[in-house]
């Protein structure tokens, strides 16, 4: 005899929250969420990704599913939507250890939603619904279930236009059906999801939920065939992740198919591997499903001490029989279990329970029946109780509208006064606002002009710089440059006409030390006043410059991107400082062997990118520190008008990104 056992309604949850295992050359959902969260996003798309990394986690690694929805909730702020979304996302990980706080959850978040009306929002709200529906079974109350599902889930779902969850919902009332052995009527639905979820291509996750629950009915109503392929169908798309939880309800599906074709060797191995993987993976209520089948299959073996084992071992799980279905059929197991064994008096004591039990759930469903009746009644009698208050209202209002008129005088005095003095309290509470408002502005000015003198003080500074650096340059290149030269043209005369080879030799060497010194007096007027960016403009000098710094064992690559040189001589030269800045601070400090250079314009924006795979270091110490080179840097920053951003970190290399807005007065 084929026996049944209640299915629970976990599908909504268990659809969204598992992490499969993936072959190697895939890259899993979670990878790819992981890396999202690598990269700049907005902090609205950040929380939807730690929120999305929590669901997928929730069986796999509950406490990282915490906290990568805590993460989530931080990122939130003022945004209404991800403050409902946020509680969806709660009440799916509370729903493994607390079923009060999470339907608490699930109650927020249906608050919350009702107020978007985006097909996304609907989605939400079907399965804030359904999942709602999932816990009031688990807490038998199984017409809270059905009417959540009946009235909210499935009509959300087909106003989110996700036609593949309106499957799955579909499939729960099939559940429905199946759950009361109308397997007939159940197969129908199953049938219509089958199509639905085939049609759009579903995810995975749906369809194999679909097959397995179609293999277990077609089993119940003897169509062995069709059950077969529906497992089939099932273990083809669960062979790449064999520690999937799918795989639990499918060794039950195969477990029970293999049990009513009279297979029981077969149903027992297909049942431990069920059972492994629910320890396994911690999942109490697949664990007890899989023992009660595995119990019946020991039973019609006629191996009634390994049931007794069995029964015994569930009996004494506490968290198993929550639900008092499963105590019915546990008791009953054992009265035929003892049974079997031949120990009629234990039989008989587990018969009285199950008798007893029976009663209990009776009387209980009879409860219901009367609070329902008790409620249209109340109901009735609240409509009469209108009825005669109606008739007393009509014969006190003529009183109440004979005291009107004196209320309404009255009412108009106080009103006139209550007015006069709002608008004097209001008067005076803006007086002060303004007041305070003015001192702030005030303030705000005295800030602005302190700035602006420090920047003033800043530019004359920099101008002063450069200008001696210009003095400088010309100086070193004119004098002392064209002393060196005239020294060098000297002494290779000298050599030209000495006919003693030893001296010819000295003076070989010396003309190339001073020859050396030359090129080198004539970096330093260089560096001092770059010739080649007033000649020849911006790009140009960049391209020199980076070419200089290429000979000191650094690679630097060198982008420029419509670069305008209509712009000031002033402005030029504090962007070619900046970039001279960075590069030195590279080849000093970083070790680099690479580096990449961007410098592109936008309009009246200009950018500067700085990327090198140097050992880095630490920016808190560096911030302390106060070196002369960022200070400088973040100096000319400021007097573009500009703001920079440093990341680095020690042996990950340094990243500098600058924007400057340079194009006012200035001169250097």
């Amino acid at each position: 005899m084929t026996r049944f056992f209640y299915t629970l309604f976990l599908l909504g949850i268990l659809a969204t929250g598992i992490k499969a295992q993936k072959p190697s050359r895939k890259i899993s959902l979670v990878d790819s969420l992981k890396r999202m969260l690598e990269q700049k996003l907005p902090d609205s798309l950040r929380a939807r990704t730690n929120f999305s990394l929590s669901e997928q986690l929730i069986y796999a690694d509950s406490l990282k599913s915490t906290i990568y929805l805590e993460q989530g909730r931080r990122l939130i702020k003022k945004n209404t939507f991800l403050q409902a979304i946020y509680y969806y996302y709660a009440a799916t990980v509370q729903s493994l250890s607390d079923l009060d706080k999470s339907e608490a959850s699930f109650k927020k978040a249906q608050v919350l939603l009702t107020d978007f009306k985006t097909k996304e929002a609907y989605l939400f709200l079907a399965k804030s619904w359904h999942n709602y529906g999932v816990l009031q079974q688990l807490k038998d109350n199984y017409r809270g279930m059905a009417d959540a599902l009946l009235n909210k889930a499935i009509p959300y779902a087909r106003l989110s236009g996700d036609t593949a969850y309106l499957g799955i919902n579909y499939m729960d009332l099939a559940l429905v059906f199946k759950n009361n052995k109308q397997f007939d009527k159940a197969q129908v639905y199953i049938d219509s999801t089958l199509q639905i979820l085939e049609k759009v291509k579903a995810r995975k996750t749906y369809r194999i939920v679909a097959y397995h629950t179609a293999a277990e009915n077609y089993t119940f109503l003897k169509k062995y065939p069709q059950a077969k392929r529906m497992l089939d169908s099932a273990g083809t798309l669960l062979f790449p992740t064999p520690d999937s939880p799918f795989y639990l309800d499918y060794y039950f599906a195969q477990g029970l198919y293999f049990d009513d074709t009279k297979r029981y060797d077969n149903a027992i191995v297909s049942l431990d591997k069920g059972i492994e993987l629910a320890l396994k993976l911690q999942r109490r209520q697949e664990e007890q499903r899989l023992l009660m089948q595995k119990l019946h299959v020991l039973q019609n073996q006629k191996k009634f001490d390994k049931a007794l084992s069995v029964a015994t071992y569930i009996l004494k799980q506490k968290d198993m029989l929550s639900l008092s279905e499963d105590r019915l059929l546990v008791y009953a197991d054992l009265a035929e279990t003892y049974a079997g064994l031949g120990d009629m008096g234990q039989a008989y004591k587990w018969m009285k329970k199950v008798s007893q039990l029976s009663d209990s759930i009776s009387e209980s469903k009879i409860k219901k029946d009367v609070h329902e009746l008790e409620l249209k009644y109340k109901k009735a009698e609240n409509q009469r109780e209108i009825g005669s208050l109606k008739a007393t209202n009509e014969k006190a209002a003529l009183s109440l509208k004979n005291n009107r008129l004196i209320a309404w005088l009255l009412g108009s005095i106080a009103v006139f006064l209550s007015v006069i003095t709002f608008f004097g309290l209001l008067y005076l509470r803006n007086s002060k606002k303004l007041t305070k408002q003015k001192e702030i502005n005030y303030r705000q000015q005295l800030r602005e002009l302190e700035q602006e003198k420090q920047l003033t003080i800043s530019n004359a500074l920099l101008e002063g710089e450069e200008r001696e650096r210009q003095r400088v340059g010309r100086d070193l290149h004119d004098g002392l440059g064209g002393t060196l030269a005239g020294i060098k043209i000297n002494l290779s005369d000298v050599v030209a006409n000495s006919s003693s080879m030893g001296k010819d030799t000295e003076l070989g060497k010396i003309i190339a030390q001073l020859d050396s010194s030359v090129n080198d007096l004539r970096n330093i007027a260089r560096n001092l006043m770059p010739e080649t960016l007033l000649k020849f403009g911006l790009e140009t000098a960049l391209k020199d410059l980076c070419e200089t710094f290429n000979n000191n064992g650094l690679k630097i690559t060198l982008q420029l991107l419509d670069i305008q040189e209509d712009m000031e001589v002033g402005v030029k030269i504090n962007i070619y400082r900046i970039i001279q800045e960075i590069l030195s601070n590279t080849v000093r400090h970083s070790g680099a062997s690479e580096m990449l250079l961007q410098c592109s314009q936008n309009e009246s924006v200009f950018l500067i990118t700085a990327e090198d795979n140097g050992r880095g270091f630490d920016l808190a110490s560096a911030e302390h520190a106060k070196g002369i080179g960022l200070t400088n840097i973040r100096n000319r920053v400021a007097l573009l008008h500009g703001k920079m951003e440093l990341n680095t970190a020690i042996n990950e290399g340094t990243a500098i990104n600058i924007e400057l807005k340079p194009f006012s007065n200035l001169s250097i």
